[in-house]
């Protein structure tokens, strides 16, 4: 047996996946029983952090998804190596960023010491 290959263009695949988004939401804002009740979304807190999480998904998709693709193409032509010591350092700097917010504990400090120790010794 074989492996069935594709044969709808991306491009069709995408108006279909934004035709069905559009229906979705005109349903679940005109129905009396919605899938899914979008009224959570008028508070102005809770919108916004929504809206916030729908971004940081999509820059950490494009990070941790796409850019190694993009390395690793024809155009780039990157080795296992290099792409992952390009992505490395997009997740090195916030991590370190967070961990500092907790230093001013012994324990934390600690945690962190042995947090770096094991990435040292990974490489």
């Amino acid at each position: 047996m074989g492996v069935v290959s594709a044969t709808i263009p991306s491009a069709t695949t995408a108006w279909i996946a934004a035709l069905a988004g559009v229906g979705f939401i005109w349903r679940s804002l005109t129905h009396p029983q919605p899938i899914v009740d979008f009224s959570a979304l008028k508070i102005r807190n809770f919108g916004l952090g929504s809206l916030f999480s729908f971004v940081s998904g999509i820059s950490i998709f494009a990070t941790i998804y796409l850019t190694p693709l993009f390395l690793a193409g024809a155009l780039r032509g990157f080795s296992a190596l290099q792409i992952g010591l390009a992505v490395f350092s997009t997740g090195l700097f916030p991590g370190l960023c967070d961990s500092s917010l907790h230093l001013s504990r012994p324990a934390h400090r600690s945690a962190l010491a042995h947090d770096v120790w094991v990435l040292a010794a990974s490489h």
